[in-house]
């Protein structure tokens, strides 16, 4: 064995100074007819040569840019492995050792599945540095070298040859002699009598040397730290119990499982050959184990699952997968930066099922379309009652003003039907405007409005859009003639079953269906009911759509809350936003949208408006509204351990603030308007159209559209410049 120990020394003597005078104890020893006497001299050798091997210049950081070299060895009693790398003079430094003894079956296998299952093994430990990276295997076996391409009917090293294809084309087997085979043939040769435990390495990660480090073990010298602080940590921890129990008796039944070598308490799960360190409950230990291998540089945040591998192939503490998963769980780097696996959230929420005829109307425009009429129209103004389903399709312009919209309306819903008691609309500026909520507010209406970024509760509308698009397709032989056939589409829907209802809106608004001019055989009519029977059949009608409402808006919410869980958001509590609803608003324009962070925040929810609507309390530099869809948000989690959140994104707060000096224009932009904004004190040419939802600045608004009241707007078709396009992702703001 000591001859084996010295070979091993040896084969590292190069970066030993001084290596003959700290071995020649033990050579002492090896020489003829010397008699055995392990002296405090030889006691003192091993122990400098064992520190020497365990430590720099010869044990080096790995270099994942580097090749690795694998030396493997087996023998009759255990199998041995180093991983090392060749410096820039072509040096080996090693960087693990590992080894263990035989078990069970192996001791009767043959040398040539011996020395194969050193290198399967080998592979298996040292997965996590040699993944994805070249390495060369040395063996001192040479039948090992086909054993990529085997072919042969041993079963035991046909699996094995299976198993190391998933190397491929990485690997690469090379033979050395036995006889230059010296570092590794000590490892793979435990003497029989001693107690089967792995050689524990001092693993090494990368750093950077202008970054800090709180690596448990990121050198030797901090290794032993690490250890000193265990063993200090055992004093005041349930591991003292255990520890007492071995040093008195060292065959206790109930903890076969742990044994204790230098003071160091290792655990070994049955049917397990790897001895773990056993790490006491204390402020910073275990806090550093997760931390370096969760968050280290080359930890990369990985997932609880393979964070828990990693840390339990190495050490063990009781509770210690509930202590990663909460770690991992709270880290705020990675609930920032990690996509939300959760299914979707917030059952559906149907809105109440109307009393009486148009009580609830919903509104939405169907444009631009190509002009049409004398009067160039090419927006269409939708209305929907949501009871009767009765519909109005009426011709606008899209550079129509809130008055002149609220004109229409009146024109064409309220002298035909009265006020609706409720107005379900999107965030159009039509609506949002002060001009067009004071008119409302003036008639008693509530301005009901849509979740902003999430137009699904005004679904009957958005519907209807599709719907009329459909029937003007495919009616106009030209696309200009569309506000002719308009009035006939209108009449064409309000004549036809609604699926909903199962009646038609005509006769659920008016009490009949009136006559087509198709249809002849309608005109012998029956009697006319009498005044009373009308109006029971009428009521009747009512009654009869708000119970098949109630069964379609149930079978729907079926439908729809198939996978999903109810939504537990409460006041107070801290979530994260999605930069899905908040990109582009305030985010600067050189940062990459591919690697902005899912989420940011966290913010409080100030209140719960439905159960899928909250109200953010968002910072001044978020332009974006603060009543917020919960699909786009996610729970934020307390750090207990107090780590630093990551660093937000690069956003708009800095000393460039620019103020609106008027609104030149607007235009339609798929679905949402842009404002053509001009900045007080700079030119003309750096005018930038902003969207509606990224300005604050409601008094801007109204009062651009009072102006366009009586003046056409400008629309400018002038290519925004790069300066004026980051200043329209700032907030834009008046005071």
């Amino acid at each position: 064995t000591l001859m084996r120990f010295l070979g091993m020394c040896g084969y590292y003597r190069k970066f030993v100074q001084g290596f003959a005078q700290l071995a020649e104890p033990l050579h002492k020893l090896l020489v003829k007819n010397t008699q055995w006497l392990w002296s405090p001299s030889c006691q003192q050798a091993f122990e400098n040569l064992r520190d020497k091997l365990c430590s720099a210049p010869i044990l080096a950081h790995p270099d994942y840019s580097k090749p690795f070299i694998l030396s493997t060895d087996a023998s009759t009693v255990g199998l041995g492995a180093i991983l090392s790398q060749r410096d820039d003079k072509h040096h080996e430094h090693p960087i693990v050792y590992l080894s263990r003894s035989l078990q069970g079956a192996e001791k009767r296998y043959t040398a040539t599945e011996l020395e194969c299952l050193a290198i399967v093994w080998a592979l298996s430990k040292l997965r996590g540095y040699v993944e994805g990276a070249t390495l060369e295997i040395i063996t001192d076996h040479s039948a090992l070298q086909w054993i990529l391409s085997f072919k042969g009917t041993n079963s035991r090293l046909l699996r094995w040859s299976f198993e190391l294809q998933q190397w491929r084309p990485n690997i690469t087997i090379t033979h050395k002699p036995g006889k230059n085979h010296t570092n590794v043939d000590t490892l793979s040769r435990i003497p029989p009598e001693t107690t089967p435990v792995q050689i524990l390495s001092i693993s090494i990660n990368p750093t950077n040397d202008d970054e800090e480090t709180n690596s448990p073990y990121s050198t030797p010298e901090v290794a032993q730290k690490f250890f000193r602080q265990i063993k200090a940590g055992y004093q005041d921890d349930r591991f003292k119990k255990v520890i007492d129990q071995l040093q008195s008796d060292d065959n206790h039944p109930e903890y076969k499982y742990y044994h204790l070598l230098d003071g160091i308490l290792y655990f070994t799960a049955p049917n397990s050959d790897v001895a773990r360190t056993c790490v006491p409950k204390s402020k910073t230990l275990r806090k550093d184990i997760m931390h370096d291998y969760h968050a280290s540089a080359t930890a990369a945040h990985l997932g609880i699952h393979k964070t828990q591998e990693r840390i339990s192939a190495l050490y063990y503490w009781p509770g210690m997968f509930k202590d990663i998963a909460n770690y991992v769980r709270t880290c705020p780097s990675c609930q920032a930066n990690k996509p939300s696996n959760q299914g979707p959230k917030g059952l559906l929420q149907p809105l109440p099922i109307p009393a009486e005829r148009w009580h609830t109307v919903s509104l939405d425009f169907l444009g631009p379309l190509s002009p049409s009429g004398p009067t160039k129209f090419n927006m269409i103004l939708v209305v929907v009652d949501k009871l009767t389903k009765c519909s109005h399709f009426i011709p606008c312009h899209q550079t129509d003003t809130a008055p002149i919209i609220a004109g229409l309306f009146f024109d064409n819903i309220i002298r035909h039907h009265g006020l609706p008691k409720v107005l379900l609309s999107d965030r159009d500026a039509k609506f949002t405007s002060l001009f067009w909520s004071s008119l409302f507010r003036r008639f008693g209406t509530k301005l009901a409005m849509s979740s902003s970024y999430h137009p699904q509760t005004d679904g009957q509308s958005e519907s209807m859009v599709k719907t009329v698009k459909t029937m003007l397709r495919q009616m106009c032989a030209k696309q200009s003639e569309w506000s002719t056939h308009l009035p006939a589409v209108e009449f064409a829907y309000n004549s036809a079953k609604h699926p909903s209802t199962g009646l038609t809106p005509f006769e659920l608004d008016l009490g009949y269906s009136p006559r087509a001019p198709h249809d002849f055989a309608a005109l012998a009519t029956a009697d006319v009911p009498s005044a009373e029977s009308f109006a029971e059949r009428l009521h009747l009608l009512l009654r009869q759509a708000q119970d098949a409402l109630a069964r379609a808006q149930e079978a729907q919410a079926e439908q729809y809350n198939k996978g999903r869980s109810p939504s537990t958001y409460e006041a107070g509590q801290l979530v994260l936003l999605s930069t899905k609803y908040t990109y582009p608003p305030f985010f600067r324009a050189e940062a990459s949208k591919a690697l902005l962070p899912p989420f940011i925040g966290p913010y409080q929810i100030a209140r719960v408006i439905n159960p899928t609507v909250m109200k953010l309390d968002l910072p001044p530099h978020i332009t974006a509204h603060s009543s917020v869809n919960i699909q786009y948000l996610k729970p934020y989690h307390n750090d207990p351990y107090e780590r630093e959140p990551p660093p937000p994104p690069p956003v708009n707060i800095d000393e460039n603030r620019y103020e609106i000096d008027f609104i030149r224009g607007h235009r339609q932009r798929a679905r949402h308007t842009e404002f053509l904004i001009h900045w007080l004190g700079y030119p003309d040419h750096e005018d930038s159209w902003v969207p509606e939802s990224q300005m604050t600045a409601p008094e801007a608004i109204a009062d651009y559209w009072s102006r366009t009241e009586q003046q056409e707007p400008h629309i400018s078709t002038q290519k925004t410049p790069r300066r004026a396009r980051q200043r329209g992702a700032a907030r834009a703001y008046k005071h």
